[in-house]
């Protein structure tokens, strides 16, 4: 049975974490961010790449006492209670503490600038999910990429609408813009 971890216990994990994440953000070399490609002039972008890299970092940033387990990729669509619950999504990073239902600390989707709106919005109300059936304390969109305001002003109208009426929780949008430098916090919710 899962034991219900306090509020101000998660928020300040998950503060703990995300300055983790920020820093493990800065600690990605340029060929991690956009991947070089034998014949070709420019790099490209490789979702996959970065997050392996950025795992392997913050695993580094991490203590080996930090009370929850980061997980990439974990395919919840054979979990008898997730899949249920938030279908076959997996999401790129989860933290929480395996075997348990509730108090888990947060959900991580990554996703290069160059994606549609579409997709972003469609791993947003993936994240929803998480918050709202699969008791996460939070979530956590991290874009990377260069980009212009416009594309940053539709990412947070995406966010801001999707998690509205978001109480308790919190779902917070991140920009990596240039390896090197750390990410940074674009909005948050609530």
């Amino acid at each position: 049975m899962s034991r219900r971890i306090p509020a101000r216990k998660l928020e300040k994990d998950f503060d703990f974490f995300i300055n983790k994440l920020l820093r493990a953000t800065q600690s990605l070399a340029r060929h991690y961010y956009q991947v070089p490609v034998a014949g070709l002039e420019e790099s490209v972008y490789r979702e996959r790449v970065y997050c392996y890299e950025l795992y392997h970092q913050l695993q580094n940033c991490l203590p080996l006492k930090f009370p929850y387990v980061l997980a990439g990729e974990v395919n919840k669509a054979g979990h008898p209670i997730f899949h249920e619950t938030v279908g076959p999504y997996k999401p790129d990073f989860i933290v929480h503490e395996p075997r348990k239902t509730s108090g888990n600390l947060a959900v991580v989707e990554v996703k290069p600038t160059i994606t549609t709106d579409t997709e972003f919005r469609e791993d947003l109300r993936h994240l929803r999910l998480f918050l709202d059936r699969a008791d996460y304390f939070a979530v956590v969109s991290l874009v990377y990429g260069e980009v212009d305001d416009e594309r940053i002003r539709r990412f947070v109208a995406e966010l801001d609408e999707i998690f509205a009426d978001l109480r308790n929780k919190r779902a917070i949008l991140l920009l990596h813009k240039k390896p090197g430098e750390p990410a940074r916090l674009i909005f948050t919710k609530p």
